[in-house]
């Protein structure tokens, strides 16, 4: 056997296990779950400050809430997939969803 094939096949199973490397990876790097993003608003178009946004799944009434930013922005995480009821409630305004 001489040198050069041998080092030819060390280099094809050297790219072979960092392509398996990398394929694990991104699959690794799936996930199950979603975000839901977004602002909230006055009727003005000004931002909504404290306004609380709830995301409840109809199927199984579990819920994520989170409370909009100065900006009236929020981030509900770790939704699993579904329907989902989103309400808009803020003290002193009735509740919207």
């Amino acid at each position: 056997m001489s040198t050069g094939s041998f080092f030819h096949r060390l280099c094809r199973s050297a790219a072979g296990i960092a392509a398996l490397l990398v394929c694990a990876s991104v699959a690794v790097a799936q996930t199950t779950t979603g975000t839901i993003r977004g602002n909230v608003t006055t009727d003005g178009g000004a931002p909504a400050t404290g306004v609380t946004v709830t995301a409840t799944n109809i199927a199984t009434g579990s819920a994520r809430s989170n409370v909009a930013t100065e900006r009236g922005t929020y981030v509900l995480t770790g939704l699993v997939p579904g329907q989902y009821d989103v309400a808009f409630r803020r003290v002193g305004l009735a509740p919207t969803t």
